[in-house]
């Protein structure tokens, strides 16, 4: 059952495979480097409710993200 809140990963790295190594996550087993593309993809749940789900992709360029996308998130009730 899903649960309220945001409880999944922030992101993955994208390339050939749609999922790669590279998980945006503070502790994560394999960091990004340099040119890397990652999907950064927040989502909020409500039980009950549903929930929302944001994607957008990054690259890393030393140090600084770049944003890949250009969507504008200006949603209205």
């Amino acid at each position: 059952m899903l649960q309220d809140g945001f409880y999944h990963s922030l992101g993955h790295g994208v390339g050939l495979e749609v999922h790669e190594a590279a998980d945006a996550r503070p502790r994560a087993r394999v960091s990004s480097s340099p040119g890397d593309v990652i999907a950064v993809e927040p989502g909020l749940y409500r039980h009950g409710h549903g929930g929302c789900r944001l994607e957008d992709l990054g690259a890393r360029d030393r140090g600084r993200a770049e944003v890949l996308t250009d969507y504008p998130y200006d949603l209205e009730p």
